[in-house]
């Protein structure tokens, strides 16, 4: 059974890497990277490998208990004290794990592999709808002349991977719920056990919050260009107008000058608007390095000899960071889109694509506490993760629908930003090489003057 947390945050990186390489590939050549060769093509056949992964192994781990049937699983966690040479402690068992009278609970965890397939297929339906504008409006497969989508792309893979890494703590409670070996030596009870595939559970929803910080800075990225291009756009109306009506260069010279002004207070709004989301991530970055690292280890039969102690404050010290981080970022996000919502991201719906990229936090927040009220706060610790992950799982796949809906193929403005964005290449295009002229005029005049 492979440790999938730190296989998804590779997977992660090196498909950015891909990206950045097929990206500037198709700058320089002009040519298309075919769609399968494309990052997000890599992260579907790397995210179904690991679902297909995840059924093989809950098919390991319950088809011996009849498939948590408790009268079987009683009997097959008992036999683990004889075989694996595992202390368990029976009576703590049936106080922790016994999910006798759990029989809904049961049920509902089991159906995760239909939500996490059925979320595989919208996100991957919903992405190839996406591939395909962009070969109707471009004529040719160039993913790099369509940034926006491509950033959309990102967002949308976000259920995925979330319902993925739930699933995958799904798992790890029935683990500990039948006592699933691992063949560590440093194991030596179940209650040894329990508490390390807790360690597993904890990491899988630290890499999906990670990728969700990551969606929400593509998401503010986007909203913040858009705003950028649309003030440009109202800006440079007037400029156009006023340069039929007056022939006079110094009034042209100023109006120029305004224009670039209000480009550079877009561009500091972009840039101040984004230093608490990227905070966020390297918040999310390091609490996931730390989780992964030493659970890692331990996966590896190799535990760091980090005191308990420490190793709690370093965990709470990383947590309460992300919390603050996370509170920043989403004030960030709303100011600037209750500012600018109903003036220059009127086209792009920036209400639903925040929460699309936001809704599984609050979601998240919102079940742990209803965790802590009855009847819910009277069950053991086991019984409340197997709710949580599998509840987390289960809305995903509404999720991924939700983004059907909220970053939507047919949206106008993707194809209004990137005339837009093409139209200002031309134009700083233009400007540097009328710069480029005057400078050598000059030069060719300097001699004239000389004689």
């Amino acid at each position: 059974m492979p440790f999938v947390a730190p296989i998804v945050v590779g997977g992660m990186v090196a498909c950015r890497i891909w990206r950045w390489f097929t990206i500037r590939l198709e700058i320089r050549n002009q040519k298309p990277v075919r769609g399968a060769l494309q990052w997000y093509s890599v992260m579907y056949i790397m995210l179904a490998a690991l679902v297909a992964e995840a059924l093989r192994t809950m098919h390991s781990v319950l088809a011996e208990t009849d498939w948590l049937d408790m009268s079987a699983t009683r009997i097959v966690v008992m036999n683990r004290d004889n075989y694996d040479n595992i202390s368990t402690n029976m009576t703590l068992w049936d106080e922790e794990a016994n999910l006798s009278g759990y029989d809904p609970l049961v049920w509902f965890s089991l159906s995760m592999p239909i939500w996490v397939l059925g979320t595989l297929v919208v996100s991957v339906g919903h992405t190839y709808f996406h591939q395909v504008e962009v070969e109707k409006t471009t004529g040719k497969d160039l993913l790099s002349d369509n940034i926006d989508r491509d950033k959309a792309i990102t967002v949308i893979i976000l259920p995925l991977l979330y319902g993925l890494m739930s699933f995958k703590a799904v798992i790890h409670v029935w683990q500990a719920v039948v006592n699933y070996k691992l063949g560590l030596t440093w194991l030596h009870t179940w209650e040894d056990r329990k508490a390390f595939y807790f360690e597993m559970y904890e990491s899988c929803f630290m890499v999906g919050d990670l990728y969700e910080a990551v969606a929400v800075y593509i998401f503010a990225d986007v909203m913040l260009n858009v705003i950028r291009i649309q003030a440009m756009k109202k800006t440079r109306r007037p400029l156009e107008e006023s340069k039929k009506e007056s022939s006079s260069k110094e009034f042209h010279i100023v109006m120029e000058e305004a224009v670039q002004q209000q480009e550079q207070l877009a561009l500091s709004l972009h840039s101040t608007t984004v230093i608490g989301i990227r905070y966020f991530c390297i918040a999310c970055l390091c609490q996931a390095a730390y989780c992964l690292t030493t659970t890692g280890f331990r996966y590896m039969n190799n535990p760091l000899p980090i005191p308990e102690e420490t190793n709690t404050q370093v965990t709470a010290m990383l947590y309460g960071a992300g919390l603050l981080a996370s509170c920043a970022a989403i004030e960030n996000v709303v100011v600037v889109e209750h500012s600018f919502g109903h003036s220059l991201l009127t086209t792009m719906s920036p209400t639903q694509k925040f929460w699309s990229a936001k809704v599984l936090v609050s979601l998240s927040f919102l079940q742990k506490s209803l965790l802590s009220l009855p009847p819910f706060n009277a069950w053991s610790v086991t019984k409340q993760n197997l709710l949580f992950s599998s509840l987390v799982c289960f809305e995903c796949f509404w999720i991924s629908l939700f983004h059907c809906l909220a970053w939507n193929h047919r949206e106008p403005w993707y194809d209004d930003m990137k005339t837009e964005e093409m139209d200002e290449r031309i134009r700083k295009g233009d400007s540097s090489t009328s710069m480029q002229t005057s400078k050598s005029d000059s030069e060719a005049q300097k001699p004239l003057l000389s004689h």
